[in-house]
């Protein structure tokens, strides 16, 4: 019996396994389907995502390709939104500020020439759209380089005026930032100049003790000098001395100054009071002379008062004795 059913189990297997190798050939099919179809969807995805960079940065390395493999492909760093910017109106006042702005602002946002003069008039108001109508009406507008050329001769300084013997001639009159201030609006002005004239320039026109200082420390260059220029400054301000003023003391010297230094007041008063906010100075007190030998009692006397050991003035913390006299002129009407 074995032998007799052995052909029938043989047929069996290889029935088994044609079965076997045709499942396993069908799944081939649709696994080669699969991978055509991957293939299919990556070269999509390359070309797409080419086209997206290249419309999104215009300067993105042109060694990109989709082919290549995803070692070799540079790095795309995620697209970052710009910030929504707003262009200044314009009124008329610093027309250079505003169409360096304007400028900045068209370049930002990659807009054409043939395109920002139809732009202008939504950023402008007041004088400065009223004229742009004006010229807009009659066609005086071209371009916007002409457009700029006649913004400056409407709305700018007067063509006559030179500038560059303005920036030769300035001199500093209060701040260092001030004179700063005042150079760099001139600048804007002139063009063609070197770093080093223009460094000449803000140094000459400086105070003298601040000029003197900043030649021995030697910039390079005009930021430096500037930096150095307003140190130079505080330190100046700083080793001024600062005196004290009591406010008690103008209301004193007022009443006192006359009586104490005249030297023929009758002696008809005497001392009733010592408040320094309402003194009462006595017309029977001798002037001192300007001499340390006083006696004791006058010592006493004159600190009562708040007076000063060798003069006649109020005494206050850093009082300096004035040396000068006081001299009255009397002439007769009659």
């Amino acid at each position: 019996m074995p032998l007799s059913r052995q052909p029938k189990d043989l047929e069996e297997i290889l029935l088994t396994i044609q079965e076997r190798l045709s499942a396993i050939q069908a799944q081939m099919e649709t696994t080669e389907t699969r991978q055509t179809n991957i293939e299919a969807n990556k070269e999509f995805l390359q070309t797409t995502l080419t086209s997206l960079v290249n419309q999104v940065s215009p300067n993105f390395p042109s060694t990109f390709s989709p082919h290549m493999s995803t070692q070799d492909q540079p790095h795309i760093s995620p697209t970052i939104r710009p910030p929504k910017l707003q262009l200044a109106f314009f009124e008329g006042p610093n027309p250079l500020d505003w169409l360096f702005q304007a400028e900045q602002y068209f370049t930002f946002y990659q807009i054409s020439l043939d395109q920002r003069l139809s732009m202008v008039p939504f950023h402008m108001k007041g004088d400065a759209l009223s004229w742009f109508k004006w010229m807009h009406q009659n066609n005086l507008l071209a371009d916007w380089p002409s457009f700029t050329r006649v913004l400056k001769l409407r709305f700018g300084l007067s063509s006559y005026t030179n500038h560059q013997a303005e920036l030769f001639k300035l001199h500093q009159h209060s701040s260092v930032s001030e004179y700063q201030a005042r150079l760099e609006k001139i600048c804007n002005y002139v063009k063609g100049l070197s770093p080093e004239t223009i460094l000449n320039c803000f140094t000459s026109g400086l105070h003298p003790e601040i000029r003197r200082e900043l030649a021995i420390l030697n910039p390079y260059s005009i930021s430096h000098a500037i930096g150095l220029a307003k140190l130079i400054e505080d330190k100046i301000r700083d080793s001024k001395p600062k005196l004290f003023c009591s406010p008690n003391l103008t209301n004193f010297q007022h009443h006192t100054t006359n009586n104490l230094r005249h030297p023929h007041l009758p002696p008809t008063t005497t001392i009733t009071q010592t408040n320094l906010n309402h003194p009462v100075v006595p017309h029977n007190l001798p002037p001192l002379t300007y001499q340390l030998n006083v006696s004791h009692a006058q010592l006493q006397e004159r600190r009562a008062l708040g007076l000063c050991y060798n003069c006649d003035e109020i005494f206050y913390p850093g009082n300096k004795c004035s040396s000068s006299r006081f001299l009255l002129l009397l002439d007769n009407l009659d």
